[in-house]
């Protein structure tokens, strides 16, 4: 289990086979660096049929070629040269000896700091037909008008068979400058290589998009206009929405959500992990966790809400509350209407009652878009016994500095809740269930100033 990547005798590369897509984010010494594209991994090592869009501080790349090998150890961690970059990454959801999907960081010389996923691509939804419907979404990045600020956008859109865009709303909060755009319409492309594009008429102003398609119901996105005054550089990803008209009660029960924003504080973050409460008449709770540049914290917020036919979600609770856009019944998009520009996700959590032996088997991790270029970003794998002790190895990459194979061991106790503490010596993290195969965990530690978010799968 813990035979380190590149080892020959637990050389694995048959685990990555098919067609991929990649979305990347994070940084180097002049800004954001955000990355999108696709490749097609032999099984035995190669990466052929690269094509992949870059949007940095220097400009835009678009469609750029490339080609690569990859290793993968017998702990399905591996290494991963992609043109003249390499990476570290974690492969999980495996069927069939096959990895559906996998957390990848760069693990170089470059001084790039970026963190993503990879996720194994379905070539018959590479078709607008296949991508006709109703989506929500959601994007993270740099703003488009106060330097080194965040960026966050959710919203919806219908795509039509022939590519036209309608029935579009975008809800934006570019460093604490908040807007709602309705009427949102536009063009849609879909090649052959699973390539896509967008073209977004939005306030008088126009908005471009490149995607590369999972499936017919999701596909990683990443703006492509050049970071100036008017446009920002982010990512995300857009999910095809199911079960609208949606109402009120399309948030009945209790999800799992993960939310991050910048602070006043340069060099720090602000995270937080926990339950979305909602009763499906029109009464949220949030319970969450927060790690807000280092002071640790519980919170509780109550409030109402109300939900529009096409899924936006409007709250009212005190200052600020956050918009949503529903992807399904107690699944979406948050979008912060806050000067530090949260945003997050949630997803339905299991039943419950949780317990020691609902946190058990092998897992791979990863982190989440960074906020701040400050934050270390890893993955690695992970495995839990069931009755309170995790062990793993994580690769690290903290602003430059490498740290490959670090192994640790932790004991954690889970509550009926689903919300977990873990502690390692001095370290302390708090999780939160979605279910048995997936967790959403942040550092509790205070002198973890710019924690991420850290999604642990099976």
């Amino acid at each position: 289990w813990m035979k380190p990547p590149g080892n020959a005798a637990g050389e694995n590369s048959g685990g990555r086979k098919g067609p991929y897509a990649s979305l990347l984010s994070g940084c180097d010494a002049s800004g954001p660096v955000e990355r999108a594209g696709s490749f097609t991994a032999d099984g035995s090592g190669n990466l052929t049929s690269g094509l992949e869009d870059i949007n940095t501080t220097s400009g835009v790349l678009t469609s750029q070629s490339f080609t690569g090998s990859y290793v993968i150890g017998a702990d399905n961690r591996g290494t991963l040269a992609m043109g003249s970059s390499t990476f570290q990454f974690a492969v999980g959801s495996i069927s069939s000896g096959v990895s559906a999907k996998a957390h990848i960081v760069e693990f170089d010389a470059t001084g790039t700091n970026v963190v993503g996923v990879l996720e194994k691509q379905d070539p018959t939804a590479f078709t607008l037909a296949a991508a006709a419907g109703d989506y929500a979404f959601g994007f993270s990045g740099e703003s488009s008008s106060v330097n080194g600020a965040r960026m966050v956008l959710g919203g919806r859109f219908t795509v039509a068979s022939n590519g036209a865009i309608s029935n579009g709303e975008i809800d934006a909060d570019d460093a604490g400058s908040v807007n709602n755009f309705t009427s949102v319409t536009g063009t849609a492309t879909v090649a052959a290589s699973g390539r896509g594009t967008t073209t977004l008429s939005v306030n008088g102003g126009t908005i471009h998009t490149v995607f590369f398609v999972v499936s017919a119901n999701e596909s990683l996105y990443m703006g492509i206009d050049a970071l100036s005054a008017g446009n920002g550089v982010y990512t995300g990803s857009a999910l095809k929405q199911s079960g609208g008209p949606f109402s009120n009660s399309s948030l009945n029960g209790t999800s799992v959500i993960a939310v991050q924003a910048e602070t006043p504080t340069s060099g720090t973050t602000d995270v937080q992990v926990g339950t979305l409460t909602t009763d499906g008449s029109g009464s949220f709770t949030f319970a969450t966790d927060e790690n807000n540049a280092g002071v640790i914290s519980q919170n509780s917020v109550a409030g109402t809400y109300s939900v529009a036919s096409n899924g936006r979600v409007t709250l009212v609770a005190g200052k600020h509350a956050p918009v949503i856009y529903l992807v399904t019944a107690n699944e979406g998009f948050l979008v912060g209407t806050d000067p530090s520009a949260a945003g997050g996700f949630f997803e339905p959590q299991a039943p419950g009652p949780f317990s020691d032996s609902s946190l058990s088997g092998n897992y791979i991790s990863g982190d989440m878009a960074p906020v701040h270029s400050t934050s270390t970003l890893s993955t690695g794998v992970a495995s839990a016994n069931g009755t309170g002790t995790i062990t793993g190895t994580k690769d690290e990459n903290q602003s430059g500095t490498l740290t490959a194979g670090q192994t640790f061991s932790a004991t954690y106790s889970v509550a009926s809740s689903g919300r977990v503490t873990v502690t390692s010596g001095s370290d302390t993290d708090v999780m939160y269930l979605v279910s048995g195969s997936k967790a959403v965990m942040i550092s509790t530690k205070s002198t973890n100033t710019a924690s991420t978010i850290t999604v642990l799968e099976k």
